[in-house]
């Protein structure tokens, strides 16, 4: 059969019938790849495992020069995916530019360019055979996994989760009896992922609260030329530093001085003249550069009580 050529599927009233998981010209293709496949000899020794392997040149030597007979080529593009862990896309594209894509988060032993490496590498050889079929003589999982062997743990893999896990603010017991409790790797991989992935949510969302108060913070102090004079309020505020949206919500519970009426107007002076007189310390947050005036910090022994108050 040629392989350019598409079959169409079949219709009904507009509407596909079946779900066509793959495209034609990939189908045709891999089934001819797949009656020439032939398991492959492992000529590599995992020592780990005590285990051999076929190496990933071999593979890719091998199923390339299939693949190509029917005009398919392979890319294999290391990526990151939208919670910031490393991963690895097998894509088979036909000479027509159909293609059909697999992507396969990568478990690291280490978080370094060796460790991000030697997981590129062994990914994929496993996502190339998987998606065309091949395989090696006997078990290949570089580790008789399915005789119930499995190698331990490295000392960067403990090192690594317990990193994480301190970045999270775990008491130093807890994450001693993780890493004491982690026996495999695959264990420890799975461990470095899911605490990976917690920290780069927490990290977006701690960006997206800072992005939205920068734009708050932002909105009532933009400079700009030729702007038209300001509230003399407004003036009073900026002269001490403070967060107009701050301090205007907080006297009158009116988002913007520009909502605000006479009373609100009047509200807001005395607070003003309270915050000069140091009888009303705004919180360090209120001030445009985080920091409350050393001024406010003061205890003024000789300024007069209060109104109700008793000396």
């Amino acid at each position: 059969m040629d392989s350019s050529v598409v079959a169409e599927p079949s219709k009904k009233n507009g509407r596909v019938l079946g779900d066509m998981l793959v495209p034609p010209v990939i189908a045709m293709a891999l089934l001819e790849v797949q009656k020439e496949l032939k398991p492959m000899v492992k000529s590599a020794t995992n020592d780990d495992f005590n285990s051999g392997y076929v190496p990933l040149d071999d593979v890719l030597t091998y199923a390339i020069e299939l693949l190509n007979k029917h005009h398919i080529a392979v890319m294999q593009p290391a990526l990151t995916d939208e919670n910031d862990h490393v991963a690895l896309k097998t894509m088979l594209i036909h000479r027509s530019g159909v293609g059909y894509e697999a992507t396969s988060r990568l478990a690291l032993s280490k978080a370094d360019s060796q460790g991000h490496g030697s997981a590129i590498t062994y990914m994929r050889r496993y996502a190339l055979m998987s998606m065309i079929g091949l395989t090696a003589k006997g078990d290949d999982d570089d580790g008789n996994k399915a005789a119930g062997v499995s190698a331990p743990a490295t000392k960067d893999q403990r090192d690594r989760l317990g990193s994480l896990m301190a970045l999270m603010s775990f008491p130093a017991e807890e994450i001693a009896r993780v890493q004491r409790n982690i026996r495999t790797r695959d264990h420890a991989a799975e461990q470095i992922v899911k605490y990976e992935k917690l920290i780069s949510t927490k990290r977006r969302e701690r960006e997206a609260e800072q992005a939205a108060l920068d734009t708050e913070n932002g909105a009532t102090h933009i400079d700009v030329e030729d702007a038209p004079k300001a509230h003399p309020i407004s003036e009073r505020i900026a002269k001490l530093g403070l967060l107009e949206n701050k301090i205007v919500f907080a006297a009158t519970n009116k988002p913007f001085l520009k909502n605000c009426d006479a009373d609100d107007l009047d509200t807001l002076v005395k607070t003003l003249d309270a915050i000069e007189q140091a009888r009303v310390k705004p919180p360090a947050s209120w001030f445009r550069d985080g920091k409350r005036p050393a001024h406010l910090d003061v205890e003024d022994k000789n300024k007069p009580p209060k109104e109700g108050e008793h000396e």
